[in-house]
């Protein structure tokens, strides 16, 4: 080492033994990465389904909660009590929509009674 420069080192006590260190240090490094991130990630992508089900009009999906009680189970825990409430609204949606074209044949014919008593055709009687 030069005098009074404290950053220039010396490699001259560097063994291949420290480079191995190093090396598996980050081997074990990635491998606990991969380990952890994986299962941040199953939690997510099986959420990303679940929601792309009932994107699709499949209320009867549902999130899997992870056992462990972390966000991502309250996440999943939230995402099926939505995807619960939500059936029923489909549901009477739907029944709805069926029923339309019920109800507007009802109204035509009412408004046809309407225009036929206000020219005449038809006569005002109790029954109408």
């Amino acid at each position: 080492m030069a005098t009074g420069d404290s950053t220039t080192r010396s490699t001259a006590g560097t063994t291949p033994a420290a480079g191995y260190r190093c090396g598996c240090c980050g081997s074990l490094q990635l491998a606990v990465s991969w380990v952890l991130s994986s299962r941040i990630a199953e939690p997510i992508e099986a959420l990303s389904a679940a929601a792309t089900g009932i994107a699709a009009g499949d209320y009867t999906v549902g999130a899997p909660v992870a056992k462990v009680n972390d966000e991502l189970a309250e996440v999943a825990n939230a995402f099926n009590h939505m995807a619960a409430a939500l059936a029923p609204a489909e549901s009477t949606r739907r029944q709805l929509l069926s029923d339309c074209p019920t109800n507007y044949a009802h109204l035509a014919t009412i408004q046809g009674y309407i225009e036929g008593l206000q020219d005449g055709v038809e006569e005002v009687s109790p029954a109408t």
